[in-house]
């Protein structure tokens, strides 16, 4: 069975936290580093070469979009995470070449973790084409 290497960065303890603990249910997924800001972030992705990179939008030293911006295109897949919305429109308006955005609202983890969510769903049928 391939393992996926995954690297999680996210400030938020919780956060990070619901992802990892998501992560950990898929026998499939290696989970390789948790960081916790962009510097720490491009080292364990310099230094462990994940397949996959979960990245906030919002961290301490530079946006999950910037540290995106400055893989090399042999680098791992980025997965962006928040938990606000408009950090997902302004993604949308990113110049990040060929992004496809999906917004799902991980219900039943959020619900377990943070209590009943006040977030807005996003349309799924109105993504950027």
């Amino acid at each position: 069975m391939t393992r996926f290497r995954v690297l999680v960065a996210d400030d938020e303890p919780l956060a990070r936290r619901t992802v990892v603990n998501l992560l950990k249910e898929d026998p499939e997924i290696e989970l390789v580093l948790e960081c916790v800001d962009a510097v720490s972030t491009r080292e364990g992705i310099a230094r462990l070469r994940p397949d996959i990179a979960f990245l906030d939008i919002q961290m301490p030293g530079a946006t999950g979009v910037h540290v995106a911006g400055d893989l090399s295109a042999a680098g791992p897949i980025v997965v962006f995470i928040t938990a606000f919305s408009h950090y997902a429109t302004n993604l949308q308006e990113a110049d990040l070449g060929n992004l496809d955005i999906e917004l799902k609202l991980l219900k039943s983890s959020l619900d377990e973790d943070l209590g009943s969510s006040q977030l807005p769903v996003p349309d799924p049928g109105k993504r950027r084409a």
